[in-house]
């Protein structure tokens, strides 16, 4: 890590290390922290045809990091919800496939009640910091 930040900062123009530090962001599969004490989260880049894998997407919802986004999904019988919602912070990793979410709209009438599932195989869309995504 230390040789990619000094060949990043040997170069002259800031245009050109801020677009290096950019690219390599995009593509790190987990958290970076910069000598700057700066932390940039990992994000996944964008598709060719705009669709994302059940695991990139999973990947992304908890990535937000505590953010509210929208999510698109087919409920058990059948119906499409759209739920704008927040990842919980302590859960473990689902061997059926399902997210634990905080849904925005019963938080403050019914907090206790506001805790959802969200079924990973089901998801059709997301949209997380403004940027939507299909999810195959």
């Amino acid at each position: 890590m230390l040789n990619l930040i000094k060949r990043i900062f040997s170069r002259s123009k800031p245009k050109e290390i801020i677009q290096e530090i950019e690219k390599r962001v995009a593509m790190a599969p987990v958290p970076i922290v910069s000598p700057l004490k700066v932390v940039l989260t990992a994000s996944v880049p964008h598709r060719k045809k705009g669709y994302l894998s059940k695991t990139e997407a999973y990947h992304l919802m908890r990535s937000v990091g505590g953010r509210f986004f929208t999510v698109e999904f087919l409920k058990k019988d059948g119906k499409l919800r759209i739920m704008n919602c927040q990842v919980l912070k302590d859960q473990k990793d689902s061997v059926l496939g399902y997210i634990k979410v905080r849904e925005t709209g019963k938080m403050r009438t019914d907090p206790k009640n506001s805790i959802r599932n969200i079924n990973l195989q089901t998801v059709k869309k997301l949209k997380i910091k403004g940027v939507k995504y299909k999810v195959r």
